[in-house]
């Protein structure tokens, strides 16, 4: 997790926003695994538009992505889910 915190803080630092990161364990078909719950917070202090949270979320799964070497990181949204895999 503190690998998880400590690209998360950059990214806050990067684009002044606001995270929330979560220690959680994933159950599918036949598994499980640790992993962590990223939130994003349109914090009223710094105020985005919907569509640039949109941005951000996929930018910060991004460097998670790249950084732990996943095959799949999930990206939930209010109206949306999106995945990005590994080639």
């Amino acid at each position: 997790m503190r690998k998880t915190r400590k690209i998360c803080q950059q990214f806050c630092n990067d684009v002044s926003y606001c995270v929330t990161v979560e220690s959680c364990t994933y159950l599918y078909f036949k598994g499980r695994e640790r992993g962590a719950r990223i939130g994003l917070i349109n914090y009223p202090r710094f105020p985005e538009l919907p569509f640039q949270t949109r941005i951000y979320a996929i930018q910060l799964a991004e460097r998670l992505h790249t950084a732990f070497k996943q095959q799949k990181v999930t990206i939930v949204m209010p109206t949306e889910t999106l995945m990005l895999e590994a080639l």
